[in-house]
């Protein structure tokens, strides 16, 4: 059964933090790295289907990766990286694979440095593998299970990349699980058409605006 919550549930926790700030200048120091920053004049692709990179709230992260918490057979996906925020915090609340596709080649460097400093500071034994790529040409791992999206690419990208991942699943069935933060409601109109995939969570902050969404098959 799908749950709702609202914003008066998770306002502490997620985005309306006053101690989000600090939140973030105190991951990045535990983990040696970088990932707040944007780097400016670095949108090097076609700014009319993929979007600026903004970094995910770290408490948002903590919630979403307690309340699905990660087994020894996951991994997770970040879709449009960045710094590489999501892939660090994934790590660090116990998955052993996590994986990212970036089109950047600027943000994919950032994060390809940033891993070996979060390494070395954390001395993780995490595999990571990152790809500089368009999401729309990717050939999805089949044992990617988990995947994430901060809103990272037009509606256009989204449909192949969906069709890519049903390939996948098509080859080797599994138990997947999506999360979509901060999505336009064009993406969940695009998602609830596919049979494949039901909502089980939402969150949202008003009526024009959903924080999360968690979509699973």
């Amino acid at each position: 059964m799908m749950q709702k919550k609202n914003q008066n549930n998770l306002s502490d926790m997620i985005t309306l933090s006053r101690n989000e700030i600090q939140k973030a200048d105190f991951y990045d120091k535990l983990f040696g790295v970088d990932t707040s920053a944007v780097l400016d004049g670095q949108e090097t692709f076609d700014g009319k289907l993929f979007y600026r990179y903004q970094p995910t709230n770290y408490s948002f992260l903590e919630y979403s990766f307690k309340v699905y918490p990660f087994d020894d057979m996951d991994h997770i996906m970040d879709v449009g990286f960045g710094k590489g925020r999501v892939l660090f915090m994934a790590s660090y609340m116990g998955c052993n694979r996590v994986s990212g596709c970036e089109i950047n080649e600027e943000y994919f460097k950032v994060t390809s440095y940033n891993i070996k400093e979060y390494v070395s500071r954390t001395k993780s034994n995490t595999v990571f593998t990152l790809l500089n790529e368009d999401a729309q040409k990717i050939e999805i791992d089949n044992t990617i299970n988990k995947f994430f999206f901060f809103n990272p690419f037009h509606l256009k990208v989204y449909v192949r990349f969906f069709e890519n991942l049903m390939k996948s699943l098509s080859c080797f069935d599994r138990k997947t699980t999506i999360f979509l933060y901060s999505p336009l409601r064009s993406t969940l109109k695009y998602l609830d058409k596919l049979e494949i995939f039901h909502l089980v969570e939402k969150i949202d902050i008003n009526a024009e605006h959903i924080l999360l969404a968690v979509y699973q098959n």
